[in-house]
């Protein structure tokens, strides 16, 4: 097969100025150009393609550029991607393919959507081949989450889980970036107290956990994402929680894990959750996202990790997380356990 050199690949991505497209084995995968600049993600988004054009005779399936870009930010923002103690996906070769690693990952386990758009993005004049982000949003919302070196703080966090639609009305302690974290890592519930014996069981380590595990975690958790108001009784609950911001201040995010929901439930179209009935056809959608990234395939066939071999897996704070405090003073920030 023909692939992009590791040099080539590097060069593409960062300085790539093309709205629409790049080739990838003499296959012809679209992006949007700020999506094609400096989110190193466009490998991934080529190889979901590829996957589901080779099943279908060419037919055209694009991940939401906004998904992606999504679960890029929780990786930067939540794990040590480098041994050598930074995140920067510019210049740290290990740092970008573990990163890269992490959202083939969660697009493995948790799926995707295709369409992301904010109400206000659906006003602005868009072609086809657009992203999903309004380009306003790229420089002010995406690159600070997405490239920086150091973690954003608990403020910055806040914000960004915010833009990118989760609830912010601090119930039981909760901000976006909790609910944020809560939803696409596996963090703890700000609500739950429990003895360390107890914690490891509840809160796995993402790293730590099989491809299987993760979505069953996600689909257990993006339950919550939708909660009913009633409970079996027909009354109105009085701690309904969701995770999600109502209207339009969900920014676009509730039907996107409206699809995704469908997704991991086997329904709508069943190309487009093909790749979770089984695990080789789970495999094969990881090894074609890997194969873009020119990551190596056995990545895809271990039961656990997404890190190299060489890194260590952990989080931020460099030690086994701990329990949460008590509500009002959630965990996690979105900057690792504390």
């Amino acid at each position: 097969m023909k692939q992009f050199s590791k040099a080539l690949l590097a060069t593409a991505i960062a300085f790539s100025a093309s709205p629409s497209f790049a080739g990838y084995d003499e296959f012809d995968c679209r992006s949007s150009g700020n999506f094609s600049t400096n989110t190193h993600l466009q490998c991934v988004s080529c190889g979901a393609q590829k996957y589901f054009a080779n099943k279908a005779g060419g037919r055209e399936v694009v991940p939401s550029e906004k998904w992606l870009l999504l679960l890029g930010t929780v990786a930067v923002q939540n794990y040590e991607l480098s041994d050598r103690g930074g995140n920067n996906l510019a210049s740290d070769f290990d740092a970008r393919k573990n990163y890269q690693k992490y959202v083939i990952s969660m697009m493995r386990s948790y799926g995707f959507c295709q369409s992301y758009i904010s109400k206000e993005r659906s006003k602005t004049k868009r072609s086809a081949q657009d992203s999903d982000v309004a380009p306003s949003d790229w420089s002010s919302k995406i690159y600070p989450g997405l490239t920086r070196d150091t973690n954003l703080g608990p403020k910055g966090v806040q914000a960004v889980g915010k833009y990118y639609g989760f609830d912010d009305s601090s119930w039981f302690g909760w901000q976006a970036g909790e609910n944020m974290n809560y939803l696409l890592t596996g963090s703890p519930d700000p609500r739950k107290s429990m003895k360390d014996a107890e914690f490891g069981k509840e809160y796995p380590l993402y790293p730590n956990m099989s491809f299987s595990d993760k979505r069953t975690k996600f689909k257990e958790r993006l339950s919550h994402a939708f909660p009913s108001e009633y409970d079996v009784s027909g009354e109105k609950k009085k701690d309904s929680k969701q995770l999600v911001a109502s209207g339009d201040k969900s920014n676009g995010l509730r039907e996107c894990l409206q699809e995704i929901n469908r997704m991991q439930h086997g329904q709508g179209d069943p190309l487009l959750n093909s790749f979770m009935k089984n695990v080789p056809e789970g495999e094969a959608f990881c090894k074609s996202m890997a194969n873009a990234c020119d990551i190596e395939l056995d990545f895809c066939t271990g039961s656990k990790g997404t890190k190299s071999v060489t890194q260590p897996e952990v989080f931020r704070s460099n030690s086994r997380p701990q329990p949460p405090p008590p509500p009002m003073q959630p965990s996690r920030s979105g900057s690792g356990y504390k």
